[in-house]
């Protein structure tokens, strides 16, 4: 001891008498205040989202759950209806054929009309228009479900799927709104997987509702799914968009960035590619239900099965 001190004088040139050898300092255990409560910690499912995601606010899980919701409306009408296919075209007296017009219909204005709905959220808000295509939605589905013909059928089809195409687009513009950077893509990434459950569990849905109340259920049960979103809408979700906002907003402006978009090269090659994929699988909705269902005599409940395999194997390959 008496080394190491002379060696400190030296160094930094002080009289050994000077330095002086404090005690070491004794810790003491603080015990915690007995109104405070310890930190809960999450087990099971939770604790896994929060390790992997970072999220610590139930308001960001309701969040991605209402706006998944929303999104898989549209898609909800094409799942649960599939199944019914068969039994609507000996009901109406419709061939295979004209069956599958309905489906194509809800097709084309599914797909034209997201085009539309984008630029409106911009000019008009988040809600409004998702106010309007749900709404939209909900009529055409009882339409659907009190048609006597096939035409009638495909007519409000056609309507369903103007509705059902602002909760493709819309939502996603929300997650915009609120988060950017990592944030944002967490949200997107828990809308996706609630989205994602919506093609495993929609063909069972509509083959349990075939079973007890016939192909007309299956679009009772989708107008209930979408009055559900209606009231989430107006309860559980905020404007996003302020009106200072949307003043910069218009059709010309969205004309214009459409027309940049075909002008692109990379952007056509990556879309046709994507659409040419995505268009093999439509192909199979169509026929599917009329050979797995009329040709190999499975019955709604089978085929139901037997169609939710693939989204299963999706998510299996992705992970």
């Amino acid at each position: 001891m008496v080394s190491n001190l002379t060696l400190v004088s030296k160094i930094v040139d002080t009289p050994i008498n000077a330095v002086r050898v404090l005690p070491p300092k004794t810790v003491r255990s603080v015990k915690p205040h007995p109104d405070r409560k310890a930190p809960r910690k999450q087990s099971g499912f939770c604790a896994a989202a929060f390790e992997r995601f970072g999220i610590m606010t139930t308001s960001f899980f309701r969040n991605a759950l209402i706006l998944g919701l929303l999104t898989a409306i549209g898609p909800f009408a094409i799942d649960t209806y599939l199944p019914a296919m068969p039994s609507i075209g000996r009901e109406l007296g419709a061939e295979n054929s004209a069956v599958q017009l309905s489906l194509l219909a809800f097709f084309i204005s599914f797909a034209i009309f997201q085009l539309l709905y984008g630029p409106l959220s911009d000019m008009w808000g988040r809600k409004a228009p998702l106010y309007i295509g749900i709404g939209l939605f909900a009529v055409a589905s009882i339409g659907c479900a009190l048609a006597q013909d096939i035409e009638t059928l495909v007519a409000f089809r056609f309507l369903q799927g103007i509705g059902g195409a602002a909760g493709m687009v819309i939502p996603r513009a929300i997650v915009r709104d609120m988060h950017t950077g990592v944030q944002a893509a967490r949200l997107m990434s828990l809308l996706m997987l609630v989205f994602s459950i919506s093609p495993i569990l929609a063909p069972l849905t509509g083959s349990a509702v075939i079973e007890f109340y016939g192909w007309r259920g299956v679009f009772w049960a989708v107008m209930i799914a979408a009055f559900i979103g209606l009231i989430l809408l107006s309860t559980q979700l905020k404007e996003t968009r302020p009106s200072e906002a949307r003043a910069e907003s218009g059709l010309g402006s969205a004309m214009s960035a459409y027309r940049l978009l075909l002008g692109d090269r990379n952007f056509l090659t990556l879309t046709f590619i994507g659409g040419l994929g995505i268009s093999s699988f439509l192909v199979y909705l169509a026929n599917s239900p009329f050979v797995l269902i009329d040709h190999y005599g499975l019955t709604p409940t089978q085929y139901s099965i037997a169609f939710s395999t693939m989204p299963c194997r999706s998510l299996l390959y992705r992970n």
